[in-house]
């Protein structure tokens, strides 16, 4: 696993999550760990130290509640990368599909 950083935290620490969320599905002990200390979590799992003031937050699903977090303001002629472009666009489904009955969000 790569090093964190701060510059670009989505690239460093998204696979590292997603590690978290396929453990936590199958793993109660560990989905309350997750729960209740999310970088302890990340930690366990994947090695990664994310610095403490990056705040990381799992939530138990319940019902139809999906949360997700805004891009960085891009300035005015500021160009966004092909992959943030992807993002915006729609180009990830639900990174939970797998372990919920929502389905796929691409459509």
């Amino acid at each position: 696993m790569s090093r964190y950083s701060v510059e670009r935290p989505g690239q460093d620490h998204q696979a590292a999550i997603e590690a978290v969320l396929h453990r936590a599905a199958s793993d109660p002990e560990f989905r309350a760990l997750a729960l209740k200390d999310p970088h302890a979590a990340i930690r366990q799992e994947t090695g990664v130290a994310v610095p403490e003031s990056f705040t990381i937050r799992f939530f138990d699903a319940q019902g139809y509640d999906y949360a997700a977090a805004l891009p960085a303001p891009v300035s005015a002629g500021e160009e966004l990368s092909e992959a943030d472009l992807e993002q915006a666009a729609g180009g990830s489904p639900c990174p939970a599909c797998d372990a919920c009955d929502l389905g796929d969000w691409s459509n």
